[in-house]
């Protein structure tokens, strides 16, 4: 597991400030294989200050993990994710922040899922220690490790940290077949892991905003 940090996440977010529309075919700047897993229903994220976020999640039996994946437990809510693994894409238009305040730079993405590690001073910084981390289009493949994702990230950011989006977990117990083409809620990015188990992530802020408790 790889350390980074994350700022307090709060909700409700605000909900005024976003809305849902549809959005285009996956970009040319992704792989081959990265265009080909991902669902063909994507969608976009609108701030009202006009910046966008498309997003496309990874379709069911897209990929197959290459490793092990970890068991739930200790504030990890998708144990059933293996480190590293492509969740989905986006691309970024405009002033948008992470989950730590930090700037995103407009680019194309992959979402790629990480485990905050046990440290002293991650210590309340989230209630959850699942996240994915964005890594620039062309920076790999479907397959990456936590290492290689988390490496990739931080060179994308253009600093020492990755660019971070919190995960939470799903609104019921059932992890159902998520409903990502369709739902209308601005403050929940719906992924799906390759096995069609769904996974809820925090959108990232606009206009270069910070989450505090």
């Amino acid at each position: 597991m790889i350390p980074f940090a994350s700022r307090r996440v709060a909700a409700p977010l605000f909900a005024a400030m976003l809305a849902i529309r549809a959005a285009p075919a996956p970009p040319g700047e992704l792989p081959a294989d990265v265009r080909d897993a991902l669902d063909s229903l994507p969608r976009r994220v609108v701030s009202t200050a006009g910046a966008s976020i498309d997003v496309w999640p990874v379709r069911r039996g897209a990929s197959a993990p290459a490793a092990t994946p970890r068991s739930n437990g200790m504030r990890v809510n998708y144990g059933f994710l293996v480190p590293g693994h492509i969740v989905g894409a986006v691309r970024v238009v405009g002033n948008w922040s992470d989950a730590r305040g930090q700037a995103i730079p407009p680019g194309v993405y992959t979402l790629r899922y990480a485990v905050q590690p046990l440290r002293k001073e991650h210590m309340g910084v989230s209630p959850y220690r699942d996240f994915l981390v964005l890594v620039g289009a062309a920076a790999g493949g479907l397959e990456m490790t936590e290492e290689e994702a988390v490496a990739a990230s931080r060179a994308a950011a253009g600093g020492s940290h990755p660019i971070v989006l919190t995960l939470v977990p799903p609104a019921t117990p059932e992890q159902r077949s998520p409903s990502s083409a369709r739902d209308a809620d601005p403050n929940v990015l719906r992924l799906m892991s390759p096995d069609g188990r769904e996974i809820h992530a925090v959108p990232p802020l606009a206009g270069g905003a910070t989450r505090e408790p």
